[in-house]
C-alpha cells in the first residue's frame, strides 16, 4: 500500500513538471513547447515545423519581435538537491531556411530566474536572478554580471499592437 502511495505522489509530480503552458511569439503565429520526450517543439500556426532536444525544463522563455530568437529557461531535468536552484537558459537562432532551430548558447544560472528580455538594438538577452542582472552579449557569447544594487539602463523590447502585427 505504501509503495502505491509513492509511486501515485511521484506520478503527479513528474506529470506536472511537464505541464507547462507553451510559450507564443509576439505576433501569436509561433510556439514552443517541451514535450514529454525532451523536445522543443516549434510550432507555426499550430503546425510542426521544427524540434530540438532541450537538456532542462521549460519553466519560460521568450520570442525577440523579429521571431529570429528565442530564449527558453527551466530547471534541469534531472532534479539536483545539493543545487535545487540551478536553472538552466537556451538561446536559439530561429531560420526561415534549412533547419528551423539551432542552439546558439547555453548558460547555468546558480539561482532562480525571475524575468528575461531582449534589448531594443536584439543585441542582448537581459537576465534577472535572485542574485542579480546579467546581460548575454548574443554575438559574442559573453555573459556580464551586476549586482542587484547596480542599476541597469537597458531598454526592453516590448509586446506592442504594431509588434503583434507582424508575421514570421
Amino acid at each position: 500500500m505504501k509503495s502505491l502511495i509513492v509511486t501515485g505522489f511521484f506520478l503527479l509530480f513528474s506529470s506536472t513538471a511537464l505541464a507547462v503552458r507553451p510559450v507564443h511569439s509576439c505576433s501569436g503565429n509561433l510556439s514552443v513547447e517541451r514535450n514529454s520526450s525532451n523536445f522543443l517543439v516549434l510550432r507555426q500556426n499550430s503546425r510542426e515545423i521544427g524540434a530540438l532536444r532541450i537538456r532542462h525544463q521549460l519553466t519560460g522563455g521568450l520570442f525577440n519581435l523579429e521571431n529570429s530568437l528565442l530564449v527558453v529557461y527551466g530547471l534541469p531535468n534531472q532534479a539536483n538537491p545539493a543545487h535545487p536552484q540551478t536553472t538552466y537558459l537556451t538561446l536559439y537562432s530561429l531560420d526561415r531556411k534549412g533547419p528551423r532551430m539551432r542552439r546558439l548558447l547555453s548558460e547555468v544560472f546558480g539561482s532562480r530566474i525571475l524575468e528575461i528580455g531582449f534589448t531594443e538594438d536584439n543585441k542582448s538577452v537581459y537576465v534577472n536572478t535572485r542574485l542579480g542582472h546579467g546581460l548575454i552579449d548574443i554575438r559574442n557569447k559573453d555573459v556580464a554580471w551586476f549586482s542587484l544594487s547596480e542599476e541597469l539602463d537597458v531598454k526592453l523590447q516590448e509586446c506592442s499592437a504594431e509588434n503583434r502585427a507582424r508575421a514570421f
